[in-house]
């Protein structure tokens, strides 16, 4: 499946906005079953297939490339 139409049913099924830019999602497909699998075990499968990373902020989930360089976090 590709990955972009995944990200856009976790929208609507859970309220959650994904934020990313499209190259870091082109061309990704991911192999789920995620019926009744709660949405942090679905980011992780997602992660192990991509290669990408997820950073929940209120109702929005950044999506990122894991090695891309990361912001420190402001304490």
């Amino acid at each position: 499946t590709q990955l972009l139409n995944v990200f856009h049913r976790l929208e609507r099924q859970t309220g959650f906005q994904f934020n990313f830019h499209e190259s870091v999602v082109e061309g990704k497909q991911v192999s789920l079953d995620a019926k009744n699998t709660p949405l942090s075990t679905v980011l992780t499968q997602i992660a192990e297939q991509t290669g990408l990373s997820f950073r929940r902020v209120n109702n929005n989930i950044s999506v990122s490339d894991q090695f891309a360089p990361q912001e420190e976090a402001v304490q």
